[in-house]
């Protein structure tokens, strides 16, 4: 679940489905693609039960550090403990939390600073207990 960056078959997904298909090569691995671009949190957490629960996913990676920033954290955090409550609650399932980034971020982290919409994620991570990642595309001189 996530927005452009995580939307199509180009995009950061790609390569960690090709990952997974390589590492378990015996395992029958299907993909739902439950990302919409130019949206966050608020509307994935009414998408849920028909895109990802009713469907059985067993591995669910959520991305909206870059959509959720405009967001007041009181609106990111509510949206996002909702949307991972209610994947964790239906059934057996593991989350990934990935981080992209958009170009207001880069002064935060060019200063040592975790931008708010990723600390205020990473804070939901480690009370769940649910995995993150940065995720990456293109040329690491784009960053």
């Amino acid at each position: 679940m996530g927005g452009s960056i995580t939307a199509g078959i180009h995009n950061w997904p790609e390569p960690v489905v090709n990952w997974f298909g390589d590492a378990f090569p015996d395992a029958r691995i299907s993909v739902e693609n439950a990302a919409i671009g130019a949206t966050g949190s608020p509307l994935a957490i009414f998408r849920a039960e028909r895109d990802i629960i009713q469907r059985k996913c067993d591995l669910v990676f959520i991305e909206y550090a870059v959509n959720d920033w405009e967001l007041t954290p009181k609106l990111r955090g509510r949206t996002r403990e909702g949307l991972i409550r209610k994947l964790l609650e239906a059934e057996s399932r593991d989350l990934v939390l990935g981080y992209a980034f958009r170009q207001e971020m880069y002064e935060n982290m060019r200063q040592g600073i975790v931008p708010p919409s990723i600390a205020e994620f990473e804070e939901l991570a480690s009370h769940y207990d649910i995995g993150s990642t940065e995720i990456m595309q293109g040329d690491s001189d784009e960053r």
